[in-house]
């Protein structure tokens, strides 16, 4: 069970949304900037929200893949649960960030090309093309964010 607990905490990416909140945390202390609390909510939420709908996203393949890709393949409806629950606590906390909307939709439109060639439709497809493509969105979209 505590294996469990673990492997979800880890494999679910609520480790890397704390993470995402520990950096905007960081970065409010080093530059001495007071951000509110709905800003690292939006964090937590749209972590959530982008690495669980990546995860679902990634194609099941269990005779190849690593201990993480078979736990997300047999617990892939948690990737489902968490990428709404993602949706739902970052879209109602962007209502009280509403003057912040133009930096949110950047942020949101960089993180969705992260996951976006994982999509069976012609124009994100045509982004698997770019191998660095990804690693270069997921960086604007870290370096946005903190």
């Amino acid at each position: 069970m505590f294996r469990w607990l673990i492997d979800f905490f880890i494999f679910t990416s609520l480790f890397i949304a704390c993470c995402a909140v520990l950096m905007v945390a960081q970065t409010s202390i080093v530059f001495g900037i007071d951000f509110p609390f709905v800003l690292y909510a939006f964090v937590f939420f749209g972590s959530v929200c982008s690495y669980n709908f990546h995860w679902y996203l990634t194609p099941p393949n269990p005779t190849e893949g690593s201990y993480k890709q078979r736990w997300s393949i047999s617990n892939r409806h948690l990737h489902l649960v968490l990428f709404a629950v993602g949706v739902i606590g970052s879209g109602v906390i962007s209502l009280l960030l509403l003057k912040h909307w133009m930096w949110l939709g950047v942020t949101a439109f960089l993180t969705f090309l992260y996951s976006a060639p994982k999509i069976d439709y012609p124009p994100f497809v045509f982004l698997r093309r770019i191998a660095v493509g990804k690693t270069i969105f997921l960086a604007f979209a870290w370096t946005h964010v903190t």
